[in-house]
Protein backbone atom coordinates (compact mmCIF):
# COMPACT_ATOMS: atom_id res chain seq x y z
CA UNK A 1 0.00 0.00 0.00
CA UNK A 2 1.32 3.28 -1.03
CA UNK A 3 0.00 6.61 0.51
CA UNK A 4 -0.97 8.97 -2.27
CA UNK A 5 -2.14 12.97 -1.51
CA UNK A 6 -5.63 13.48 -2.66
CA UNK A 7 -6.76 17.14 -2.47
CA UNK A 8 -4.12 17.62 0.34
CA UNK A 9 -5.08 14.70 2.11
CA UNK A 10 -3.72 11.68 2.40
CA UNK A 11 -5.21 8.17 1.51
CA UNK A 12 -4.31 4.78 0.92
CA UNK A 13 -4.62 2.55 -1.73
CA UNK A 14 -5.35 -1.13 -0.76
CA UNK A 15 -5.80 -4.05 -3.47
CA UNK A 16 -7.10 -6.85 -2.35
CA UNK A 17 -7.81 -10.19 -4.53
CA UNK A 18 -11.12 -11.56 -2.97
CA UNK A 19 -11.56 -13.90 -5.49
CA UNK A 20 -11.45 -17.17 -2.87
CA UNK A 21 -13.03 -14.54 -0.28
CA UNK A 22 -15.03 -17.39 1.08
CA UNK A 23 -12.64 -20.08 1.38
CA UNK A 24 -10.06 -17.74 2.83
CA UNK A 25 -12.14 -16.65 5.57
CA UNK A 26 -12.53 -20.05 6.60
CA UNK A 27 -8.70 -20.73 6.42
CA UNK A 28 -7.96 -17.53 8.53
CA UNK A 29 -10.51 -19.07 11.11
CA UNK A 30 -9.94 -22.32 11.30
CA UNK A 31 -6.12 -22.62 10.58
CA UNK A 32 -6.23 -26.81 10.43
CA UNK A 33 -7.72 -26.00 7.09
CA UNK A 34 -4.90 -23.60 5.67
CA UNK A 35 -2.61 -25.24 2.57
CA UNK A 36 -5.50 -27.87 2.18
CA UNK A 37 -8.01 -27.83 -0.35
CA UNK A 38 -11.32 -27.03 0.97
CA UNK A 39 -14.52 -25.67 -0.78
CA UNK A 40 -16.91 -23.84 0.69
CA UNK A 41 -20.74 -25.17 0.08
CA UNK A 42 -24.18 -24.74 0.54
CA UNK A 43 -26.47 -26.62 3.59
CA UNK A 44 -28.44 -29.26 1.79
CA UNK A 45 -27.84 -32.20 -0.07
CA UNK A 46 -27.69 -30.65 -3.52
CA UNK A 47 -25.17 -27.73 -3.49
CA UNK A 48 -22.88 -26.76 -5.51
CA UNK A 49 -19.51 -24.85 -4.58
CA UNK A 50 -19.95 -21.23 -4.16
CA UNK A 51 -15.64 -20.85 -3.71
CA UNK A 52 -12.57 -23.04 -3.55
CA UNK A 53 -9.24 -22.29 -2.11
CA UNK A 54 -6.06 -22.00 -4.36
CA UNK A 55 -5.47 -25.39 -3.34
CA UNK A 56 -8.85 -26.94 -4.44
CA UNK A 57 -8.22 -24.61 -7.99
CA UNK A 58 -4.65 -26.89 -8.49
CA UNK A 59 -7.18 -29.66 -9.17
CA UNK A 60 -9.99 -28.07 -11.21
CA UNK A 61 -11.93 -27.42 -8.70
CA UNK A 62 -14.49 -24.15 -9.66
CA UNK A 63 -17.51 -22.01 -8.63
CA UNK A 64 -20.53 -23.62 -9.23
CA UNK A 65 -19.55 -27.12 -9.55
CA UNK A 66 -21.18 -29.73 -7.65
CA UNK A 67 -19.72 -31.43 -4.55
CA UNK A 68 -19.61 -34.38 -6.26
CA UNK A 69 -17.89 -33.02 -9.51
CA UNK A 70 -15.26 -31.14 -6.74
CA UNK A 71 -15.00 -34.68 -4.92
CA UNK A 72 -14.21 -36.58 -7.94
CA UNK A 73 -11.83 -34.23 -9.05
CA UNK A 74 -10.41 -33.89 -5.75
CA UNK A 75 -10.96 -36.99 -3.69
CA UNK A 76 -9.36 -35.40 -0.59
CA UNK A 77 -11.05 -31.93 -0.82
CA UNK A 78 -12.62 -30.66 2.55
CA UNK A 79 -15.81 -29.43 2.12
CA UNK A 80 -17.25 -26.47 4.65
CA UNK A 81 -20.52 -25.13 5.04
CA UNK A 82 -20.89 -21.37 4.19
CA UNK A 83 -21.38 -19.10 7.08
CA UNK A 84 -22.99 -15.66 5.34
CA UNK A 85 -22.26 -13.99 8.84
CA UNK A 86 -18.91 -14.67 9.36
CA UNK A 87 -18.57 -13.14 5.73
CA UNK A 88 -20.38 -10.16 6.33
CA UNK A 89 -17.81 -9.57 9.42
CA UNK A 90 -14.97 -10.27 7.69
CA UNK A 91 -15.80 -7.97 4.83
CA UNK A 92 -17.49 -5.11 7.27
CA UNK A 93 -14.12 -5.25 8.43
CA UNK A 94 -12.04 -4.95 5.21
CA UNK A 95 -14.18 -1.88 4.66
CA UNK A 96 -13.47 0.06 8.32
CA UNK A 97 -9.40 -0.51 7.12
Amino acid sequence: MKPSQVNGSQRTIMHIDMDAFFASVEQQINPSLRGKPIAVVGSNERTVVTTSSYEAREYGVKTGMTKYEAKRLCPHIILVEGNTGRYTDTCRRLVEI
